[in-house]
């Protein structure tokens, strides 16, 4: 599936393997045809991605070491030594380049700029792409306003691939970081970006993390409404991604971390909306 996200942005969600997601992301109005892949866990499905919209690989972006990531990486590039691999984690290509913590690149109209996110792995990143000129204060500032709806959705949003650090409706397992690191990364980077930012992430585990949701907050009526939403698209094999970043607040359990209410569902005796060791199990 294609989505416009502004008029120099469009982002092609991939499915591989089993519940994978990879993505292509290319400026419609660019006439050289150049596009981002991101996570090319399986070369067939990025190829074809490719063919199909008769689209040029130009820079690859991985988000983490996890093989169903970048697995089908050097089938993509079949060779080419002209395409550069951004990432944060050496032990995705030896000849990768590594980009910093909030390090911003230029990419055609877009910018690009990689997030450290540890927690699921130490090396794990997101790539927050939207298009070049975009106030990222303004933005936020606009959609509190949001003094009129109509005007409101027309605005551009950006992307945050984040691969396995954040899905929908719940958060990647931690392999390798701790439960600080990955609450570090989830609300002090990620929720930092603005209002208006998709979320794209690694895997369809969107129905199964809103079933886990529902035990803990059987009452909450957004959890309902988000599974029946997912389970409405997943009949009909469309994928539950992009939705809305800011939106996990409302359903999922582990961004609602700071929830009294459901603080006190899990029996934790000391709780406080301020002090972080409070949220951490």
């Amino acid at each position: 599936t294609e989505a416009q996200l502004s008029p120099s942005m469009a982002v092609v969600t991939v499915p591989m393997m089993t519940d994978n997601y990879g993505y292509v992301v290319f400026d419609p109005t660019d006439k050289e045809r150049r596009a981002l892949v991101v996570d090319p866990g399986e070369a067939s499905a990025v190829l074809a991605t490719l063919s199909e919209l008769e689209l040029r690989l130009d820079t690859v972006l991985v988000t983490h070491h996890h093989d169903d990531h970048h697995g089908g990486l050097d089938d993509v590039l079949d060779g080419r030594t002209d395409v550069p691999v951004w990432a944060s984690d050496q032990r995705i290509r030896a000849d990768a380049d590594l980009l910093a913590h909030d390090e911003l690149r230029q990419w055609g109209s877009l910018d690009v700029r990689c997030l450290h996110t540890p927690g699921h792995t130490v090396g794990a990143c997101a790539f927050d792409v939207r298009q070049r000129g975009l106030d990222f204060t303004d933005a936020v500032e606009a959609d509190e306003s949001n003094e009129d709806a109509d005007a409101d959705n027309e605005k551009p949003y950006g992307a945050v691939f984040v691969g396995d650090t954040l899905f929908v409706g719940g958060c990647g397992r931690l392999f390798e970081g701790s439960p600080r690191q990955l609450y570090d990364s989830l609300f002090d980077t990620i929720f930092a970006l603005p209002k208006r930012t998709l979320l794209y992430c690694g895997h369809e585990y969107t129905e199964s993390n809103l079933r886990f949701a529902s035990s803990l907050e059987p009452d909450n009526g957004r959890v309902s409404s988000m599974a029946a939403r997912a389970a409405a698209r997943r009949n009909l094999n469309l994928p539950t991604v992009p939705s809305p970043l800011y939106d996990e607040f409302e359903y999922n359990p582990f961004v609602r971390c700071r929830e009294r209410n459901l603080a006190v569902r899990l029996g934790f005796l000391e709780w406080s909306a301020s002090n972080r060791s409070t949220h951490i199990a």
